[in-house]
């Protein structure tokens, strides 16, 4: 929770931060833009706004798991 207070502040204050997670709910907490890697590449970014925990997923693991 500490954290978390300490990166709103930062936040506030017009800093940029890397935070690096793969619990989603953390993701969509405190991100502004997304950007995924995979396999020590570049996969993509989305901003907050396009975040949707499929397409996040799929562009994690690197196929559509709507299927599933």
């Amino acid at each position: 929770d500490r954290l978390f207070e300490v990166i709103a502040t930062l936040k506030s204050q017009g800093i940029a931060i890397i935070y690096i997670s793969h619990r989603m709910e953390e993701v969509y907490q405190l991100a502004d833009r997304v950007s995924v890697l995979r396999d020590s590449g570049y996969v993509g970014t989305l901003e907050r706004a396009e975040l949707s925990a499929s397409r996040l997923v799929s562009m994690m693991v690197g196929r559509d798991l709507s299927a599933f």
